[in-house]
């Protein structure tokens, strides 16, 4: 029986980054939020739970205080750099909320204390995840929604049907 593979098999950094800047370049930080928040959300179960998390989880609800974003980015990388291999899974999974963090603090400030372009790495590092952890229903399942809103973040012609009124 073979395999069945996902749109994303065998895609280079380069293009999965090009993905993420298709899907994050039309969207505003706040959707970017949210979007990274999810991610995180749903790898979390496959790791040791972290400090940070209780944190994240309680900034997240109130966006008031996302200003605080940088802070909590400081904390994740505090936490990151005490003893925590950078290609490991888990060095991974701090990466994914190091963006996340980034984007609250972004949303929060104009212009964003952040690089802009942290998102657009969000694809990449989520499919290597899943590699790393060897999750291959959930690398499939992010593969295909990462093509959902590649595709839902085109440009479309105009629907026409409004015209004949």
């Amino acid at each position: 029986m073979s395999e069945k593979k996902h749109p994303l098999t065998g895609k280079s950094s380069k293009e999965l980054y090009e993905l993420g800047q298709t899907i994050c370049s039309c969207r505003d930080w706040r959707w970017c939020v949210h979007w990274v928040c999810a991610l995180h959300r749903e790898l979390r179960p496959h790791l040791p739970h972290r400090g940070y998390w209780d944190t994240w989880d309680d900034l997240i609800t109130r966006e008031i205080d996302w200003h605080r974003g940088r802070d909590l980015f400081d904390s994740i990388r505090r936490e990151s750099l005490a003893g925590v291999e950078h290609t490991s899974a888990e060095g991974t999974h701090y990466s994914i909320a190091e963006v996340g963090a980034k984007c609250l603090s972004n949303a929060s400030w104009s212009p964003g204390l952040f690089d802009f372009h942290s998102p657009y790495r969000i694809p990449g590092l989520v499919m290597h995840l899943c590699q790393q952890l060897s999750l291959v229903d959930l690398e499939h399942r992010m593969a295909f929604g990462f093509i959902s809103l590649a595709v839902q973040a085109q440009p479309r012609p105009r629907d026409e049907r409004g015209t004949h009124l």
